[in-house]
């Protein structure tokens, strides 16, 4: 499976490329972005060598895909954010997280790019969809809740794995 470009409503969801670094240097420059995910901003140059990483589409042993997504609204060439799902090669499960720029929070942009790829990933045969969050992000929860995931027992690296239950 390659990434697919995914459009909704509102957004255009676009293969991530080591080009766009760029335009995400801005939404990286605002600390709040890491207030519940840990990290710092980058300079666009080692912004742009992470992005070649992940443009490979795999971890290092294979065993886990990449797919990895900037996020626009409409045709605007300015991202809003972005998207990732790890998936397991045998695609017994999926990994997926969502960032939005600060100045774009408060839209239900996460929401509605999260559906497109949690859509994405079950019509591909994605048997099992989990997020890990924060446990005092009360808006990534509620992104979650909308996709139909529960949070779950389970807390990796201090973080709630939520999931959509089976069956």
């Amino acid at each position: 499976m390659t990434t697919p470009s995914l459009v909704t409503d509102r957004l255009t969801l676009s293969p991530l490329r080591a080009d766009d670094a760029d335009g995400m240097v801005e939404i990286y420059a605002d600390e709040a972005m890491f207030t519940f995910t840990g990290g710092e901003s980058m300079d666009a140059d080692l912004l742009r060598r992470r992005y070649e990483q992940l443009e490979t589409g795999w971890n290092h042993d294979r065993s886990e895909r990449w797919y990895n997504w900037i996020l626009r609204v409409g045709d605007d060439s300015a991202p809003v954010g972005a998207m990732q799902a790890t998936v397991a090669a045998d695609r017994s499960w999926a990994a997926v997280a969502w960032e939005i720029g600060v100045a774009h929070q408060g839209r239900g942009l996460a929401s509605e790019a999260a559906g497109a790829v949690v859509a994405w990933l079950r019509s591909s045969g994605v048997a099992r969809i989990t997020a890990t969050i924060h446990p005092d992000h009360a808006a990534s929860a509620r992104v979650a809740a909308k996709l139909g995931l529960a949070p779950t027992d389970e807390v990796d690296d201090g973080e709630v794995v939520w999931a959509i239950p089976s069956g």
